[in-house]
């Protein structure tokens, strides 16, 4: 699979109530693998309107490696091709699945303990903790 994807991931984050962002990734992973974090979001379609560019290029992928180490923040769908039906729009609400290689976005080749954010807007899902050997 190319990465980034709009695909419904395998194993998908568990969804919250209400207006969401979440993400999960394999606990440990190997260096020079891809790390592969999937996520969903769930937004109400006012929320989606205000971003003013579709939600995934609004999703924002922070990384850092270690303690105060290497940090990375990317927009993985800045310019992926995106269509209309990677989002669906349900009773005024939007939701979407995303999948992003970290290690081919931020381009770090370290091994360590990787901290990886993904927001769209205001919505933050929880971080994930990553052990890359």
């Amino acid at each position: 699979m190319e990465y980034p994807s709009t695909a419904r991931p395998a194993t998908e984050p568990a969804a919250a109530p209400g207006e969401h962002i979440a993400a999960l990734a394999a606990l440990r992973q190997r260096r020079g693998a891809p790390i592969v974090v999937s996520g969903r979001f769930h937004l109400l379609a006012a929320t989606a309107r205000a971003l003013a560019v579709p939600p995934h290029r609004a999703l924002v992928v922070a990384t850092i490696v270690g303690i105060g180490g290497s940090h990375h923040a990317g927009l993985p769908f800045a310019s992926a091709s995106l269509f209309p039906d990677d989002v669906t729009e349900v009773k005024g609400a939007v939701s979407g699945w995303f999948q992003v290689d970290v290690a081919a976005l931020t381009g770090f080749p370290y091994a360590g303990v990787y901290h990886v954010t993904c927001s769209i807007g205001s919505f933050v899902a929880p971080p994930i903790r990553i052990e890359v050997a």
